[in-house]
């Protein structure tokens, strides 16, 4: 028979309890943080392309009554939107071409790009004395067109076309904007001046994390009982090092992180799998180790700090001075990195 000492024993148990406790935190903190998180992702993400100009419009018109659909979806409160000077830059940065994106694909790149949930996209064009405006929404998750409208304007003026815009805003988002602008009967044909300013200081554009860049990115964070440095080698793939801390025992080593497309919202959610090793340093067993496999969601909670949740089944072994223990288990794990 091997003969454990009882501190032996102590130790290697004490290195069970990382995984026991972790759950314990990790359901305290689902049950009270998360939902505040939830609370506040009501509005859907949204951007507004601009219009197409057609053949006998000039393209000041298609982007005129972008600007002006963008300030009536903000105005709502039913959708975050992305301003202009918010597209330009990300658009630039990944050389997207706008021109011409009028299809479903198009729509949901520029969307994953922007980080948004809906794409609007559209063209107004004029036959003789009548404009036509075809505006449709396109859900970037599904790439599905869910919803289209059409309107035209015989004998318009050009501005008389915000009408036009205003009834669509009407029909995609009840109620009506009539209640954000009182006093302002909607037909066509009838010239509208806007009470609200384009590109208003108060339409604050959508934070660029849609396009989150961890390559060459350091971060430090703290873990339970712990602290891990983490460098982005790609901006899918993160390598961390860290430590955790015990009574009788010391975890060190390292994981790996593959974080998988964003998922769109007024919080970007990043969810990854990975592994992860670690070496046992104890004052009471000669040595040991913890290996396995985990996956899990990044929160960004601000555009440079991260929230990481994840859980895994591990295997750990622990070797006494008489022989090795082994055992397996689910592990739960959560920390917060800020990236530099």
């Amino acid at each position: 028979m091997i003969y454990i000492s009882q501190k032996e024993k102590c130790a290697y148990y004490n290195v069970a309890m990382f995984g026991r406790i972790i759950v314990l935190l990790f359901l305290f903190f689902n049950l009270s943080v998360l939902p505040v998180f939830a609370m506040g992702s009501e509005p859907q993400t949204a951007a507004v392309m601009d219009l197409e100009a057609g053949e006998g419009v000039p393209q000041t018109i298609g982007m005129m009554l972008s600007d002006y659909l963008r300030a009536l979806f903000f105005y709502t409160k039913k959708f975050t939107i992305a301003t202009r000077k918010n597209m330009e830059e990300v658009f630039e940065k990944q050389h997207f071409q706008v021109s011409g994106c009028m299809d479903n694909e198009c729509a949901v790149q520029a969307g994953r790009l922007l980080g948004v949930e809906k794409v609007f996209t559209g063209r107004v064009e004029k036959k003789g004395d009548v404009y036509h405006i075809t505006v449709k929404m396109v859900d970037v998750r599904s790439g599905r067109t869910e919803g289209i409208e059409v309107e035209e304007c015989a004998v318009c003026r050009e501005d008389s076309l915000l009408a036009l815009v205003e009834i669509f805003a009407d029909r995609v988002i009840p109620p009506s904007v009539a209640e954000i602008k009182p006093g302002v009967e909607v037909k066509p044909g009838v010239e509208v001046k806007p009470e609200v300013q384009i590109e208003s200081p108060a339409v604050q554009p959508l934070p660029v994390v849609s396009v989150q860049k961890f390559k060459g990115r350091f971060g430090l964070g703290l873990n339970y009982l712990g602290i891990q440095l983490r460098y982005g080698m790609d901006d899918f793939l993160i390598l961390e090092g860290k430590i955790q801390f015990g009574s009788l025992n010391t975890l060190a080593g390292g994981r790996g992180y593959f974080l998988f497309a964003r998922i769109p919202g007024n919080i970007s959610i990043f969810p990854y799998a990975g592994a992860e090793f670690s070496l046992l340093l104890s004052q009471y067993l000669k040595g040991g180790f913890e290996t396995g496999g985990f996956a899990g969601v990044e929160l960004m909670v601000r555009e440079n700090l991260g929230l990481g949740v994840d859980a895994g089944l591990y295997y750990i072994n622990a070797w006494s001075s008489l022989g090795g223990i082994s055992d397996t288990g689910l592990i739960f794990n959560s920390g917060f990195t800020y990236y530099f």
